[in-house]
């Protein structure tokens, strides 16, 4: 056993470097990252490689002396300062099996208590806790008890819901069975009770869903859309955001090449190990905290899909893009790329930013864009900028703007393609925009009677050339093959980009998908047939 340090130490030598953001080239850039300056650094040493247990350990010993024993104690150990006489005393010297001490004396003193106990080892470690300073339970609940873990089910959808918002979603479950899809409803504290011991882990979920898609059905075929009830963020602990709740956790992951960990709930539905990311299930979350939000989307899905009047709404597609001069690339150009290969049966509007009188400020983009939600459209993406609240650098559709709509079941499915948008695990609340931590893709799902009947947005950072591909890949999934449920849409899209090759898979991951998967897209009735070679040709772009 070493008995020195045996440090290595490295000089870095002085130097300047800039610390910060600029906002003229970086509009995302926080109050915390300005003004951007150059800091000038000493001379400073630094280990070569990180301290070691062991180097620790004779750290600690060659530096912190040993306490004295009490005068006149013998091996007693006295600890003051208590406010009343309820005092526990824990053995903890064996961290996992902490042991309580029995024959604890307390005495009043000076208007607080003390407590005295027989030392065991000069070693030992002891925890002190006067009785008013243990946590209580907030609420008890009995446990009804479940057996989601036996291969007897069988369900075609699999809605996994937190306790709180239990009745609020059960119309549009409903709805599904009256379809003619079996639905399992599954409470969320279930799945931990059954796959982590009760503890709330991420990955319970996705042993339970890789558990129902290889098991349930008898044989036949497996699930095919799951859909999570509740939001969710990163802030487990409640550090950030004391009472912010997180209902459904998101599934995190070090996915993302510029901000590393984000949510892929993709992940959930990809059962194939814990390196999968091609989803085998079609999923899709209602990023609700309250009853009232889960009413509401579920009052949007259900006008949509049986109230909504057919009309040319239905064949209309429409293309908004940022500033065709930027630094990013030519969004005009990304947008047009996959504009090209909808099929001519349908209407393709183009609300492109500064591509004219009519676009060329954000005011009068926000205008079109007010006009093309009202108007109705099967579908609507945004390409360019984009942040958590807006669309665009400068702001051209913001977090604030869906409760303008006019009410609506003409709903277009929206996607974004650009960063941001769907990051709903966010914790942070904005005063821009009232407080609110809510993301432009949550905002578009949850307005009530406006907006999206669906949203596809990012949780990370993308680049344009990437995207392209996958925006590609959605035309074809909806408007060429004509794929009716959303979440199918959304996963044979994913499918065709990483079949063909595309590098950046992270976009398979960050893309998620705000809403219910089985929504039944309102096509129209009229088939579009494309000449088969020009099919052939889309399919290897």
């Amino acid at each position: 056993m070493p008995t020195s340090l045996q440090l290595d130490f490295v000089l870095i030598p002085a130097g300047s470097f800039i610390m910060g953001s600029d906002l003229a080239s970086y509009r995302q850039a926080g109050a915390d990252e300005r003004p951007q300056h150059t800091l000038t650094v000493s001379d400073f040493q630094i280990m070569r490689y990180p301290v070691t247990n062991e180097q620790y350990r004779l750290f600690i010993e060659a530096t912190i002396a040993p306490a004295a024993p009490a005068a006149d104690m013998g091996n007693d150990i006295r600890a003051t300062g208590f406010p009343g006489p309820g005092i526990r005393v824990y053995d903890v010297s064996e961290p996992r099996q902490p042991a309580r001490l029995a024959g604890v004396a307390m005495q009043p003193e000076g208007g607080s208590y003390a407590v005295t106990f027989a030392g065991q080892d000069p070693a030992a470690a002891y925890y002190l806790a006067a009785e008013t300073a243990l946590l209580a339970p907030v609420s008890l609940r009995l446990d009804a008890g479940s057996a989601w873990r036996s291969p007897a089910h069988s369900a075609d959808y699999i809605a996994v819901v937190h306790r709180s918002l239990w009745d609020a979603v059960q119309p549009l479950l409903d709805h599904r069975a009256a379809e003619g899809l079996r639905v399992a409803k599954v409470d969320i504290q279930d799945v931990y009770d059954e796959f982590s011991g009760g503890r709330v882990d991420p990955e319970a979920l996705r042993t339970f869903l890789a558990y129902a898609y290889e098991t349930w059905n008898a044989g036949g075929d497996p699930p095919a859309y799951v859909l999570l009830v509740g939001d969710g963020h990163y802030d487990f602990k409640g550090a950030l955001r004391p009472g912010l709740p997180n209902l459904i956790p998101p599934y995190l992951a070090d996915v993302d090449p510029f901000i590393g960990e984000t949510a892929a709930d993709n992940r959930y539905a990809s059962v194939d190990g814990p390196d999968d990311f091609l989803p085998d299930m079609a999923i899709g979350r209602i990023p609700a905290k309250t009853p009232a939000e889960v009413t509401a989307v579920v009052g949007k899905i259900l006008a949509y899909e049986t109230a909504a009047p057919p009309g040319a709404w239905q064949d209309r597609a429409v293309f908004v893009a940022d500033n065709k001069s930027d630094p990013a690339g030519n969004f005009h150009s990304f947008s047009d790329q996959s504009r090209a290969l909808v099929p001519p049966a349908y209407d393709t509007p183009a609300i492109y930013y500064k591509a004219g009188a009519a676009s060329d400020t954000a005011a009068e983009m926000t205008g079109a864009l007010l006009s093309a939600f009202d108007a109705g459209a099967l579908y609507l993406q945004w390409f360019g900028h984009a942040s958590r609240t807006f669309w665009g650098n400068d702001k051209l559709w913001e977090l604030n703007d869906p409760p303008k709509l006019a009410p609506n079941t003409a709903l277009p499915f929206t996607a974004s393609y650009g960063c941001w948008s769907g990051y709903f695990i966010n914790v942070i609340g904005s005063s821009q925009y009232g407080g609110s931590e809510a993301s432009l893709g949550e905002a578009l799902l949850l307005t009530p009677g406006r907006g999206s009947v669906a949203d596809f947005s990012p949780t990370g950072l993308h680049i344009g050339a990437d995207l392209i591909g996958l925006n590609k890949a959605m035309i074809d999934a909806l408007l060429v093959e004509r794929i009716a449920r959303v979440g199918l849409v959304v996963d044979g899209a994913k499918a065709a980009y990483f079949a063909r090759g595309s590098g950046a898979l992270d976009l398979i991951d960050t893309q998620v998908l705000l809403g219910d998967p089985a929504t039944r897209l309102k096509l129209p009735d009229t088939a579009v047939y494309l000449p088969l070679i020009l099919h052939e040709a889309v399919a290897g772009y």
